[in-house]
């Protein structure tokens, strides 16, 4: 019984540091309500804080703005809105980051966004752009628009959004300095009116760096007959989205294991894919169900054992739905 539930209490430890590890930024689907708002101002919403004049979050209840919405969430049932205002002045949110970003390091953030879809602030003339700024400073100007703010810099920026459905985008990025705010908003425009709304953000740490890495190192094992890590690869993006390419996501293994488990997270912590069949892969749906997964960065991890992998070794890391 102890041989059984040691390998066991092994893998939930490690599954806790590895959910817990991705998630840099928090709340992001605006679901926790530091008490359910009976208005929709920003402030009521737990994590986050207004950025530039007033932005408006969605939840509990409280209707949507008057612009053709169906007031649906990407993710659970809240979601954030902001506007472009004219006169180069946008609306936007921030964040105080768990951990800072570090100088140099490559990071990837996936959002949902879509536009307003009739009346006067239904323009289609900009995006939503992502900041990051050190410090607080920044939180004592007056100034219009976040790209404004001293140090700020520009991490992403949507195309001109016209779509009126969520559609989800995904942008991996290395930041020039430290950062410890992420600032959201819509590009800086002078005539520009336009409100958008953005949903089920996530940032995690991006794992391209590492798997470079990796398969060097694995070519190299290749060639001096050394195939501990070489035999095992896992791809960093797949496309589920019946083109026929590249449609499922899963280990590649040269040998057949002897024990294997391979599982994928959400940014929840909840568990959407399992298998301890080597031969069978994600295919973007959740627990093999009719429901599929949003595009955005998951979280896989992989025990596997056999070949010359004598004992189980855990692989974990990061992969982009791409739809």
């Amino acid at each position: 019984m102890m041989s059984r539930s040691y390998p066991l209490l092994v893998f939930a430890l490690l599954f806790l540091n590895l959910v817990s590890d991705a998630q840099i930024l928090i709340n992001g689907s605006f679901e926790d309500d530091i008490n359910c708002p009976e208005s929709i101002q920003f402030d009521q919403l737990s994590a986050w804080f207004p950025l530039v004049q007033s932005p408006d979050v969605y939840s509990c209840g409280v209707t949507g703005p008057s612009c053709g919405l169906n007031g649906i969430a990407a993710s659970g049932t809240a979601y954030a809105g902001f506007g472009a205002m004219g006169g180069n002045a946008a609306e936007g949110i921030g964040q105080t980051l768990l951990a800072p970003l570090v100088e140099g390091e490559s990071y990837t953030i996936s959002f949902a966004a879509k536009n307003c879809a009739e009346g006067l602030l239904a323009s289609s003339c900009t995006g939503i752009c992502v900041y990051g700024i050190e410090g607080i400073e920044f939180m004592e100007s007056n100034l219009t628009h976040a790209s404004l703010f001293n140090g700020a810099i520009e991490l992403a920026c949507t195309p001109v959004l016209t779509n009126v459905d969520w559609e989800y985008f995904t942008f991996t990025f290395t930041p020039e300095a430290t950062i410890d705010h992420l600032l959201f908003t819509t590009g800086m425009s002078a005539d520009c009116l336009q409100m958008m709304f953005i949903d089920d953000i996530q940032l995690v740490e991006s794992n391209e760096e590492e798997e470079e890495e990796e398969e060097e190192e694995g070519e190299e094992q290749e060639v001096g007959n050394d195939p501990l890590e070489a035999n095992v690869f896992i791809p960093n993006a797949f496309t589920p989205n019946l083109d026929g390419t590249n449609e499922a996501f899963g280990p590649i293994l040269s040998f057949t294991p002897d024990e294997y488990l391979f599982q994928v997270v959400n940014h929840w912590g909840e568990v959407i894919f399992s298998s301890s069949n080597p031969k069978e892969q994600w295919m973007g749906n959740v627990n093999g169900g009719q429901h599929f997964a949003q595009p955005g960065v998951y979280v896989y991890m992989l025990t596997v054992r056999g070949g010359a992998l004598v004992s189980p070794k855990v692989f974990k890391g990061h992969v982009t739905l791409i739809r």
